[in-house]
């Protein structure tokens, strides 16, 4: 706990340095001296932090003592502020404890939403507030402490009466189970702040019927960007979507394909985030229209079944927002890659645009952590990276360096095979790549046996058969 404050600073902060500090100077658009000195001497903060704070919260608490009309002691202490900075004291306390926070977060808890100190904090337990709102949604400790952080002023509102009444209604809407209830509100705390007739309810019925979206698709785009709910739909959301509609030259099917790979762009700022990163792009990669909307379009989708699994959620949410070209810095992102791509294969900007094209998740890959190593790794066995790229696809170096292109190449090179081999072979699941390194031959052959069956078939269709043996010469 913060320390408490000494006779002497207590006595300064209450009287504010001045006989003429009262609670009602405190009422006016300025701070009052001794509302600033109390948060300064109890939380360790900056007089302009304090002053801040003072300006939103004191003056409300002080004006409920003003009816007792309190004397001063003999040493010019207020008595009814006395009894003040021990109540709060007391709930910084219980604050504390419940939320197990440390004192720089329970200083940004309090400077942040001051008004959190007028609320009377019971002990933690299940009748409590806190306890109330962990039980319900089955939080942890980490979990509680993260929303009460984004979400202050939760510890003010009735559980009965507000917060249970919103989660449900947001479950019914969505039709959550209660672990996705669970992570919504843990992503997003400040979602126990709106109001759900008011805010939640006319938000996703404008986005759904905007885009047309069938229940699941809402529920999806909710799940891995609960900032919708946030945010005003005539005066953000539907104008955002417009004009990256406009700029893309997207049809409402493929604008609504957008959003559901993407769901973090209703968040986004068109004019601040998007058009800048696509005018910067379009640029540097010689691209028309058609492939500016390719790569848009091309973004990485979500498999439903993740959606329910909380581990491979969490992780995926962090790769997604990694992955989305919309959201991704030009500057500080995308350049460095594509500086580092045109160096490596020698490509120039036409080029370059074309094998983005040809596979736009490059545009995703980290720099650091999979492009640089594994190209490193490529040359160092000898690989003529440029013709490998050239021939195969640009994807074979977005694969993840640690868990697929090194455990290969080391596999590739303990059974004696050329890394040109192996690259070609880099878009294999790992169960097909085991078969073929198990026997490479005769995949090879087994393959290209395949693919000449394939041509057969489409030479047919085109009324030009021709016979192929797939039968095996005997070499004398």
């Amino acid at each position: 706990m913060l320390s408490l404050l000494a006779a002497s600073e207590l006595s300064l902060a209450l009287q504010g340095g001045s006989a003429a500090a009262s609670p009602a100077a405190s009422s006016s658009s300025s701070a009052s001296p001794a509302a600033s000195a109390w948060f300064v001497s109890r939380l360790n903060c900056g007089e302009a932090e304090a002053a801040r704070a003072a300006k939103r919260l004191v003056p409300s608490l002080i004006a409920q003592l003003e009816a007792e009309e309190a004397a001063r002691a003999d040493d010019g202490v207020c008595e009814a502020l006395r009894v003040l900075d021990g109540t709060l004291a007391a709930r910084l306390e219980v604050l504390q404890a419940a939320l197990e926070l440390s004192d720089a977060e329970l200083r940004k808890l309090v400077l942040r939403s001051p008004a959190v100190l007028g609320c009377a904090l019971e002990e933690e337990g299940t009748g409590s507030r806190l306890g109330a709102l962990r039980e319900r949604l089955g939080l942890s400790a980490a979990e509680l402490k993260k929303i009460i952080l984004g979400q202050p002023m939760v510890l003010g509102y009735s559980f009965a009466d507000n917060v249970e009444p919103h989660l449900a209604a947001v479950q019914e809407y969505l039709d959550l189970d209660d672990d996705e209830l669970r992570r919504l509100v843990v992503r997003h705390p400040p979602l126990l702040a709106l109001s759900f007739e008011a805010n939640v309810r006319p938000t996703l019925d404008a986005l759904r019927d905007f885009l047309e979206l069938s229940a699941d698709d809402l529920k999806r785009i909710v799940l891995l960007a609960p900032i919708v709910l946030s945010c005003n739909f005539e005066g953000n959301t539907r104008p955002t979507l417009l004009a990256l509609q406009a700029h893309v030259g997207l049809e409402i099917a493929e604008l609504r394909k957008v959003v559901r790979r993407c769901p973090a762009v209703v968040g986004y700022s068109y004019e601040a985030k998007m058009a800048p990163t696509l005018r910067k792009l379009r640029a540097r990669l010689a691209l028309r229209d058609a492939g500016v909307k390719a790569i848009v379009l091309a973004m990485p989708s979500v498999p439903r079944a993740i959606l329910r699994n909380s581990a491979q959620f969490c992780a995926l949410t962090r790769l997604l927002a990694c992955c989305q070209v919309l959201g991704c810095s030009y500057d500080g992102n995308l350049a460095p890659k594509l500086d580092f791509l045109a160096d490596e294969l020698g490509l120039e900007p036409a080029a370059l645009g074309a094998a983005v094209l040809r596979a736009p998740v490059i545009l995703g890959t980290s720099l650091a952590n999979t492009l640089r190593p594994s190209c490193e790794l490529w040359r160092r066995e000898g690989l003529d990276l440029r013709a490998a790229v050239a021939k195969h696809s640009p994807v074979c170096l977005a694969y993840s360096y640690e868990k697929r292109v090194q455990p290969r190449v080391a596999a590739g090179r303990a059974s004696g095979l050329d890394a040109a081999d192996v690259f070609a072979r880099m878009m294999y699941t790992d169960a097909k790549f085991s078969t073929w390194l198990a026997s490479p031959l005769a995949s090879i052959v087994d393959e290209k046996v395949r693919r000449v069956a394939d041509l057969s078939r489409k030479m047919g269709a085109l009324g030009m058969p021709i016979e192929v043996s797939t039968t095996k010469k005997r070499t004398s």
